[in-house]
């Protein structure tokens, strides 16, 4: 199943490299949804920004959210990169 990030990046190509035209006959009269960046990007820059050293309260004013949220965006982003043992 393709995503709407998926669908939004073909979009986004296409509109850089097709004419108008083009574009139009390939995705003309749907209704285009752009992904939000909390669903696609948000919990990534946080990590990499925690990663370089930045401090709870940095990412909280940066990102504008609540202590705990960031605390539980950390501890999710922690767990994905632990390695997972087959056993």
């Amino acid at each position: 199943m393709i995503s709407s990030l998926e669908l939004f990046e073909e979009l986004y190509r296409d509109c850089r490299e097709l004419s108008i035209e083009e574009v139009i006959k390939k995705h003309g009269g749907g209704t285009v949804y752009i992904p939000s960046y909390k669903s696609t990007h948000r919990d990534e820059d946080l990590w990499r920004r925690y990663q370089e050293g930045a401090s709870i309260a940095e990412l909280k004013r940066e990102f504008g959210l609540s202590e705990s949220t960031v605390r539980e965006i950390i501890r999710k982003m922690k767990s994905k990169q632990q390695p997972t043992l087959d056993l």
